[in-house]
């Protein structure tokens, strides 16, 4: 308590204080919100946790309580994207299914692209702090490209998928990821459309490379 009073630049008695403000009155949901909100206005570099705690109406105190800093708010609220949590579960999916598996979370991804329109803006209007996002505020082993290369890996070992489970999963999510952040900074329109998702995957699997046989 003393380090972190100290970092602030406030006495311990001012840091116990605040603490009680907000404390146990707003979710995560309200606070990522306001992560998304902060975030379309002032980009990556200034979703700071001042910002943040101002816009959710909570104390600096109670942010720092409850996920230690700056680095790990944006890694919460990462780690809580829905189409985070698909890929991760993609992991333990049916390899006998590999269309529908992927067409279901192709789906996703790119309804959560929309939804999160503010991280997208932010990504590509800070390319320097998105990379240092990218490789600072990510845990891999929970990220959607582990889940992802462990699915392509079952799926070849099953004999489903035919290649490299890491390239085929980089060459996937490069396709379907680059498809998002472009297309749906510039377009105007779901981007989930059938054909789009269609064509994501047919061209995903209809590779001779990849020589899907299910």
């Amino acid at each position: 308590m003393k380090a972190l009073a100290k970092s602030l630049g406030v006495s311990r008695a001012t840091l116990y204080r605040q603490g009680v403000k907000g404390v146990g009155r707003t979710t995560d949901e309200a606070i990522f919100a306001a992560v998304r909100g902060v975030m379309g206005e002032r980009g990556l570099r200034g979703t700071t946790l001042e910002a943040v705690a101002d816009e959710a109406r909570v104390s600096v105190v109670t942010l720092h309580r409850r996920f230690g800093d700056r680095l790990g708010l944006l890694r919460a609220f990462m780690d809580a994207v829905p189409a985070r949590k698909a890929g991760r579960e993609l992991a333990a999916a049916d390899v006998y299914a590999v269309r529908e598996v992927l067409t279901a979370f192709t789906r996703m991804a790119l309804e959560e692209f929309e939804a999160s329109s503010e991280l997208t803006r932010a990504m590509i209007g800070d390319r320097a702090a998105a990379a240092e996002l990218a490789t600072k505020g990510r845990d891999p082993a929970r990220g959607v490209s582990a889940g992802v290369t462990t699915y392509f890996t079952r799926c070849v070992e099953a004999g489903t998928l035919r290649g490299d489970p890491g390239s085929l999963a980089a060459f996937f999510l490069s396709a379907l990821f680059g498809y998002g952040l472009l297309i749906g900074t510039f377009r105007v329109g779901p981007l989930a459309t059938d054909e789009a998702v269609a064509l994501m995957v047919n061209g995903f699997l209809n590779s001779p490379t990849t020589r899907h046989s299910t």
